[in-house]
């Protein structure tokens, strides 16, 4: 009889450890990856300039059962202008605008459980399998638009400057094949983190555009001296730049000349409307200095063809390289 009682005394012991095993509750947690890092950005390239990073969320459950999730990923609004779209990073005072995406195409604003519906948080359903921690990624697609933000600065723009955005993950347990929504009052809400934002604006200049000099039709020997002007356009994100123009591909010296059928013609060009200080290339010399401020400037050329003997009827022409640099 005692090896009976024994067994029976055992039975009973492993009977109540496993009946004392409590459930375990949903437990998820969330965290920020590596820098959105946007990179070397040229604001007068134009379009737009892409980066992406990922949300790293994991999840426990229960250990005796498979569980169906929802999980709503929530990135709040500009600090201080209260914005979905656009978000800002900043550089000391100047802010440059951009977002951040649900998907790759960029259509569709990350918001939060918060907005009121306006912006929808990251919705996602998840299958938790039973005494298991699953960890999953999901990446949020970042973009610059540079329309409307030439005149931008040079510098390195961060979230650091702005405060960043306070994130949220929210979450709870769903019937497997049902839907449900972010705005559930049966979720449970987990701040973390935020994103780390980074873009460096370089300087950066361009011409825009520039017409022709034409000093028109002349009839016989130039016994007098004829003007033209003509005019083009730059634009600079720059302190400072400065503008030469070459000699011309038929050039002696320095004296400017224009090639047709017969020989050719010579002619000047110059900054200022009196015509009195040549436009050439040398820097801080015969050069032209400006200030960019990210719009679009125009300068005027002004030429002029000398009373001077014609080699012969036709068309005498020219070509000179306007130098930008900054």
């Amino acid at each position: 009889m005692r090896p009976l009682l024994k067994l029976a005394q055992i039975a009973v012991l492993l009977l109540f450890l496993a009946a004392a095993r409590p459930a375990m509750a949903l437990n998820c947690s969330a965290w920020v990856g590596p820098t959105m890092n946007f990179g070397i950005v040229n604001m007068l390239a134009g379009g737009t300039r892409d980066a992406q990073a990922p949300i790293t969320y994991n999840c426990y459950g229960e250990w005796n059962r498979d569980l169906t999730v929802l999980l709503c990923i929530s990135i709040q609004p500009d600090q201080g202008s209260g914005s979905y779209d656009p978000r800002h990073i900043a550089s000391g005072n100047s802010r440059l605008a951009f977002n951040m995406y649900q998907d790759a195409a960029r259509t569709m604003t990350v918001g939060s459980v918060d907005s009121g519906g306006s912006y929808s948080p990251i919705k996602i359903v998840r299958t938790v399998r039973a005494n298991r921690t699953e960890t999953w990624d999901v990446d949020v697609y970042g973009r610059i638009k540079t329309a409307g933000q030439e005149g931008l600065p040079a510098g390195t723009y961060t979230s650091n400057e702005t405060g960043g955005w306070s994130m949220k993950l929210s979450y709870m347990e769903i019937a497997s094949g049902t839907t449900a929504e972010c705005s559930s009052p049966q979720m449970t809400h987990t701040p973390f983190g935020t994103f780390h934002i980074q873009a460096k604006i370089e300087n950066a200049c361009r011409i825009d555009s520039a017409s022709d000099l034409n000093f028109g039709t002349v009839h016989g020997p130039t016994t007098e001296r004829v003007d033209g002007a003509s005019a083009f356009a730059v634009t600079c994100n720059t302190a400072s730049y400065r503008l030469g123009m070459g000699d011309g591909l038929h050039a002696d010296g320095t004296t400017r000349r224009m090639r047709g059928p017969a020989g050719t013609i010579a002619y000047e060009l110059y900054s200022n409307p009196q015509r009195t200080q040549r436009w050439g290339s040398r820097a801080y010399n015969d050069d032209v200095g400006g200030m960019g401020n990210g719009r679009s400037q125009s300068w005027t050329v002004y030429g002029r063809v000398p009373a001077q003997a014609v080699p012969g009827p036709g068309e005498y022409a020219d070509t000179v390289i306007i130098t930008l640099s900054y």
